[in-house]
C-alpha cells in the first residue's frame, strides 16, 4: 500500500526512529506558511532495542552554550581537542579523558553512522517497576471471579523483583497492606471524598519524612533500631513479588463482591474517583522516583463521590454525544467536573513519573471519556471489552507485562523524559502524543502552538516499544534578508539543519539511560522541486490526523474540523498538482509521492477519530488515544484499514485488494484489519460450501486450506498489539458484516443502480472516493485560477 518513495522513508524510520513529513525544507518562512501539510516528525524513542544500537557506558558530553549533545555531525579539531556544536556553532573543549582520541580512534558518539546512541548512566537508580492493581468489586459474582482469575494470571507474569500493591473499591476504598505478614490487614477510606496526598499520608500512617529523620538519626548515633524506624512505606504497601507472593495470592483469592445493599431502581454505589485519588497519592508517597503503573479494572461507571459519571437513579441515562451537543441535563458541566478531577490525577501521575492503564470491561459505559487524560498524559492504555472473560481483556493484560526477548527485563520504559533541540532557524510548535509538557522554554519555541506547546521538554510515565510522538516545527528563516547569517550559511558548505531528540528513561531493572538521535535534513529554495520530492505523504497524513483529533478534543466542531482539512488539502493539491483545464471532469495529477495523500484524507474524514455517529464517548476516546500514540504504520491502519483477499485464483494466499465495495464477491474470503478489529468475511458461496461440509472432504483439501488461512493470519497480525484487537468472523449479509461495509468505499450503492458485477451494494449517504476526488479536482481548478 505504500508508495515507492514511502519505502525509503520507512527505511529511514527503521534506522533512526524518526520520520519527517518533509525531508527538504524551504528557506523562507513565508513559503513554508503556504505549504499546508505540517512540518513535523513522527518520533519513536524505543523503536530499537538497546542491543541493536551503539551504547556508551558514560555520561554524554554537552555543549556549554545550548546543551546539545556531541554527535557525528559535529566538526572536530583533533589537534586542539575541541568540537564545534552543529546547533549553535559554539566551540567546546573535550575533557581530559578524550586525550587519546584521533581520526582513526573515535569515541562512539563521533563514529560516522552512529546517529542513534544510547548512554548508559553509570549510577543505578532506586526505581523498581511497580504495579498497583485497583479492582472494582461492584460486580456480579461471575464477573468478579473472572477478574480475580485474570489478576492471578497477571501476578504470575510479574518478575520476582517487581513491586506490587492492591486497592479494591465499591462504596468505599480498601487499601491492602501486603507487607504485613501476621494477618490480612487493610484500611477503609470513605468513597465520597477526594482524598489528597496529605490525607492518605495521615490515614495510612505513612509518615515518610518522620521515618527518614528517625532512621537517619539512629544511623548517625550508631543505634539503628528497627522498631523505631519500621518498614518503609514502599515495603508496607508495595512489597516485592518474591516477598509477598503467598500472602497476596490468598488476599486476591478472597476478594468478594461489594456487600452494599441493593436498591430497586438504582445503580450500585461505585467510588472510582476516590479510589484513583487514593491510588495516585499512594504511588506518589511510596514511589517518589516513579516507575509505578496503576492498572484500573473498572466494571462500571463511577456513581459515588468525586468523578461521578452518572446518578444512581436508573431513570438517569449515560451521557451520549447527542447530550453534549444539546447540553441535555447539564451533561457538559457534569462531564467537565468529572474530567477535571481525573485530569488533575493524571498530571500528578506523570509529574511523579508514574502511569495508568484502564481496563474497562462492561456492556455499559464506564467513564473512559472522563478518565481519558489519566492515560493520555501518562502514556497508558485504554482497553474496552465486554467482560473480564473476553479475549480482548485477557490478551491485552498479558501484553502489559511483556519482557524483552531473552531477558527478565520488562519491555516498557519507565519515567520517560523527551527533549528536542533544533538548529536556530527552526522552532518547536509542540507535541501531540502521550506526554505532558514540562514548561522548559529555551527560546526555541514557536508562537504557533500545537498540542503540548511552549516547551521543548515533555514527560511520560511509561513508554512502549511502538509509542510514537508527533512533534511539530516552525521555520523562522526570513528569505528576504539575503545577508542574514542563516542565508550566508546556506550559500556556503552547510545546506543542512539538524534536529536532536534526547530521551531519558529507566529500564525496568533500574538502569537509567539516555538515548540520543541526531538527524540532518536539507534546505532548498522555495521554488525548488527538491521540496516536493522530499514529501512523505504517510507521515504527513498521520501528523495532520493528530492535529485534527486535537482540534476536536479542544472543543472545535467536527464539521468545522473537516472543513479545515478540506481547505488544507485543496491548498496543497493546487500547489503541487497539475490540473487539466480542458477536461470536463477537472482531472488533476499529483506527483507519485502525493497520490495517496487525498485518499488518506478521505478516509480520515470518515474515520471513527472524527465521526462519532453510533459510537459512545468512551469508544471515541479509545480510538483517539490509539491514534495519538501508535506508530506511523499502525496509524495508517486506523485511517485507512487494510483489506486482503483469499480466493481460488490466488491459491489461498492473501492478496491486497482495494478498500472498496467492488472487492466483496461471493467466492472470496476477505480479511479486514482496522487495527482495533480484525474481521474474516466469507462470501455467500464460500459460506454455503462451508455449511455443506466441503472442507471435510479429502478432494477439497484446497478449500479447507483456504478456510484455515485467514483466522491464522488474523492471529499473527494481532500478536504484537496493545490493546489486543477484537477478532471476528462473519458471513456475507450477516449482522457482523456491517463492520466491513462501514469501512468500504461506497462505490456501489442502491442509489447507483444496485449491484455491479456481483459486488455488494452499500446503504449509505456518504459520497464515494471517486466523487470526493472529482469535487477536489474542481476546487483545485478554481483555486488555481
Amino acid at each position: 500500500m505504500s508508495s515507492g518513495s514511502g519505502s525509503g522513508f520507512e527505511e529511514e524510520e527503521r534506522r533512526t526512529g524518526v520520520r519527517f513529513s518533509w525531508n527538504v525544507w524551504p528557506t523562507s518562512r513565508i513559503a513554508a506558511s503556504r505549504i499546508t501539510a505540517p512540518f513535523g516528525a513522527m518520533y519513536t524513542p524505543l523503536s530499537h532495542a538497546s542491543s541493536e544500537i551503539a551504547c556508551a557506558p558514560y555520561e554524554p558530553l554537552c555543549c556549554t552554550q545550548c546543551e546539545a549533545i556531541v554527535n557525528p555531525h559535529c566538526r572536530v579539531n583533533f589537534d586542539r581537542k575541541t568540537w564545534l556544536c552543529n546547533f549553535c556553532h559554539h566551540s567546546n573543549n573535550f575533557p581530559q579523558h578524550y586525550g587519546g582520541m584521533s581520526e582513526s580512534c573515535l569515541p562512539a558518539e563521533l563514529f560516522p553512522g552512529n546517529e542513534v546512541l544510547e548512554y548508559q548512566i553509570p549510577q543505578r537508580t532506586s526505581v523498581v517497576p511497580t504495579f498497583l492493581f485497583v479492582v472494582d468489586t461492584v460486580l456480579e459474582e461471575a464477573d468478579l471471579r473472572a477478574a480475580v482469575v485474570a489478576l492471578q494470571h497477571s501476578l504470575e507474569l510479574l518478575p520476582q523483583y517487581a513491586r506490587v500493591g492492591l486497592v479494591t473499591y465499591g462504596e468505599m476504598v480498601q487499601v491492602y497492606e501486603l507487607g504485613f505478614e501476621l494477618c490480612k490487614r487493610h484500611y477503609l477510606l470513605r468513597g465520597e471524598k477526594a482524598h489528597t496526598k496529605d490525607d492518605v499520608t495521615r490515614m495510612l500512617d505513612l509518615g515518610v519524612k518522620q521515618l527518614q529523620r528517625e532512621a537517619n538519626g539512629a544511623a548517625h548515633n550508631g543505634m539503628a533500631n528497627p522498631a523505631l524506624s519500621g518498614p518503609s512505606p514502599a515495603d508496607r504497601f508495595f512489597p516485592r513479588v518474591s516477598d509477598c507472593e503467598f500472602n497476596l495470592a490468598q488476599i486476591v483469592d478472597d476478594i468478594v463482591t461489594d456487600g452494599q445493599e441493593k436498591r430497586r431502581g438504582h445503580r450500585p454505589l461505585r467510588c472510582t474517583g476516590a479510589a484513583m485519588a487514593v491510588a495516585v497519592a499512594l504511588a506518589e508517597v511510596c514511589m517518589p522516583k516513579g516507575g509505578c503503573k496503576v492498572c484500573l479494572f473498572a466494571g462500571g461507571a463511577c456513581t459515588h463521590g468525586p468523578g461521578k459519571i452518572v446518578d444512581t437513579d436508573l431513570s438517569c441515562h449515560y451521557r451520549t454525544h447527542h447530550d453534549f451537543e444539546k447540553n441535555a441535563g447539564g451533561a457538559i458541566q457534569r462531564f467537565t467536573e468529572s474530567a477535571l478531577h481525573f485530569s488533575e490525577l493524571g498530571s500528578r501521575l506523570v509529574i511523579s513519573g508514574n502511569s495508568c492503564d484502564l481496563f474497562a470491561c462492561s456492556l455499559d459505559q464506564t467513564g473512559a471519556a472522563e478518565m481519558y487524560s489519566m492515560m493520555e498524559q501518562t502514556g497508558g492504555t485504554i482497553v474496552l471489552s465486554e467482560s473480564f472473560e473476553h479475549h480482548v481483556f485477557r490478551e491485552s493484560l498479558k501484553r502489559c507485562f511483556r519482557r524483552k526477548e531473552g531477558s527478565d527485563d520488562l519491555e516498557a520504559a519507565l519515567n520517560v523524559e523527551i527533549e528536542v533541540k533544533c538548529s536556530k532557524e527552526v522552532k518547536v510548535c509542540g507535541l501531540i502524543g502521550p506526554a505532558l509538557g514540562m514548561g522548559k522554554d529555551t527560546g526555541a519555541t514557536s508562537e504557533v502552538e500545537i498540542g503540548e506547546a511552549r516547551t521543548v521538554r515533555w514527560k511520560s510515565g511509561s513508554c512502549g516499544r511502538g509509542t510514537t510522538f508527533g512533534i511539530y516545527f516552525d521555520i523562522q528563516m526570513q528569505h528576504t534578508d539575503s545577508k542574514s547569517e542563516g542565508q550566508q550559511q546556506l550559500q556556503g558548505a552547510g545546506r543542512v539543519f539538524y534536529t536532536q531528540f534526547v530521551t531519558e528513561y529507566t529500564h525496568s531493572l533500574g538502569q537509567r539511560a539516555k538515548r540520543v538521535v541526531t538527524v540532518a535534513r536539507r534546505w532548498a529554495p522555495p521554488d525548488s522541486p527538491e521540496i516536493a520530492r522530499g514529501f512523505d505523504e504517510e507521515a504527513a497524513a498521520v501528523l495532520m490526523a493528530r492535529m485534527a483529533g486535537a482540534r476536536v478534543e479542544e472543543g472545535q466542531e467536527v464539521v468545522d474540523t473537516i472543513r479545515w482539512l478540506d481547505r488544507m488539502l485543496v491548498s496543497l493539491c493546487s500547489r503541487y498538482g497539475d490540473c487539466n483545464e480542458n477536461s470536463s471532469s477537472h482531472q488533476f495529477h499529483l506527483p507519485q509521492n502525493f497520490q495517496r495523500y487525498p485518499q488518506l484524507m478521505y478516509h480520515l474524514r470518515r474515520s471513527q477519530v472524527l465521526q462519532v455517529f453510533n459510537n459512545s464517548p468512551d469508544e471515541t476516546v479509545f480510538f483517539r488515544l490509539a491514534l495519538k500514540k501508535e506508530s506511523t504504520r499502525n496509524s495508517l491502519l486506523i485511517l485507512q484499514p487494510r483489506l486482503l483477499s483469499y480466493s481460488f485464483d490466488s491459491e489461498g494466499r492473501p492478496l491486497p485488494v482495494p478498500l472498496d465495495a467492488t472487492s466483496v464477491l461471493p467466492d472470496r474470503i476477505l480479511l479486514l484489519d482496522t487495527f482495533f478489529c480484525i474481521l474474516v468475511h466469507n462470501g455467500t458461496t464460500i459460506a454455503q460450501w462451508r455449511r455443506e461440509g466441503y472442507q471435510d472432504k479429502e478432494e477439497y483439501a484446497g478449500f479447507r486450506q483456504m478456510l484455515e488461512n485467514p483466522p491464522r493470519d488474523a492471529k499473527a497480525m494481532a500478536s504484537g498489539r496493545l490493546p489486543y484487537p477484537n477478532i471476528r468472523e462473519c458471513d456475507q449479509n450477516g449482522s457482523q458484516a456491517r463492520f466491513l461495509l462501514a469501512k468500504l468505499n461506497p462505490s456501489v450503492t442502491y442509489a447507483s443502480g444496485g449491484q455491479v458485477m456481483g459486488a455488494e451494494a452499500i446503504r449509505t449517504d456518504d459520497v464515494s472516493m471517486e466523487t470526493f476526488l472529482e469535487h477536489l479536482g474542481r476546487l483545485v481548478a478554481a483555486h488555481k485560477k
